[in-house]
């Protein structure tokens, strides 16, 4: 993925698919991704950190998730604190 994007924060579409959550859950929903090895924890390997802009009425955690990237926010940086 990195060869084809820079390191840094995306806005997206995503979508959990459905299984047994409420219909509103299973929406095509705003979402920010950072791509990166995030610099602050000194990791080395590349991830994709999602951030669906939703208040979920029930937990999707080990569901499938699709998304697409629209366009490019800001280069990943390191905090100096």
């Amino acid at each position: 993925m990195a060869s084809i994007a820079q390191y840094g924060v995306y806005y997206d579409c995503a979508q959990v698919i459905p299984s047994m959550l409420l219909p509103k859950d299973t929406a095509v929903l705003p979402m920010v991704m950072s791509l990166g090895k995030n610099p602050f924890y000194n990791n080395e390997r590349l991830s994709a950190e999602i951030h669906i802009m939703h208040d979920f009425q029930s937990d999707f955690y080990g569901l499938e998730m699709r998304a697409v990237v629209l366009g490019y926010i800001k280069p990943e940086l390191d905090y100096i604190s």
